[in-house]
């Protein structure tokens, strides 16, 4: 049986600042180091920017427009309903969250589909860059129309 180490209050800090690659700055590519933080606040253009310059070692713009053109990082609208940057593959685990609490359907409302379906749904949807018009429609079809602007 493996033993169990209790952290104490410094370790857990310092682990959460190396798991944020705030110890010391790391040489990886943007959609990497993207992936490996869950998310990076958007709302402010500049601000993934600065995020990732700040951690990475060598990091260049143009790798992170390169990312987002290609598709492998996605910037959408997801917690607290401002902008993020997050990777392709866990897009559909960010989307069909905030989704789900966004656009809850009133009581009695017909059903979407349920979560594997939706998340499978967006992966697929998300194979090409979408506008928003394109996102609020598809949300609208899942949720049986109740996606509220805003």
């Amino acid at each position: 049986m493996p033993r169990i180490r209790t952290l104490s209050d410094r370790d857990l800090t310092l682990s959460f600042l190396a798991r944020q690659l705030l110890l010391v700055r790391r040489r990886m590519p943007a959609h990497v180091a993207v992936r490996r933080l869950g998310a990076l606040q958007a709302q402010y253009s500049p601000s993934p920017y600065v995020a990732l310059h700040s951690r990475l070692e060598g990091f260049r713009t143009t790798g992170l427009e390169a990312a987002i053109t290609r598709g492998s990082v996605i910037k959408a609208t997801l917690m607290r309903g401002t902008l993020h940057l997050v990777h392709r593959r866990d897009y559909p685990a960010y989307a069909a969250a905030w989704h789900r609490q966004a656009w809850a359907r009133p009581s009695g409302a017909q059903q979407g589909p349920p979560e594997p379906e939706l998340a499978a749904d967006l992966v697929a949807f998300s194979a090409k860059p979408r506008s928003t018009d394109e996102i609020r429609d598809r949300v609208r079809r899942l949720t049986g129309g109740s996606c509220r602007r805003g």
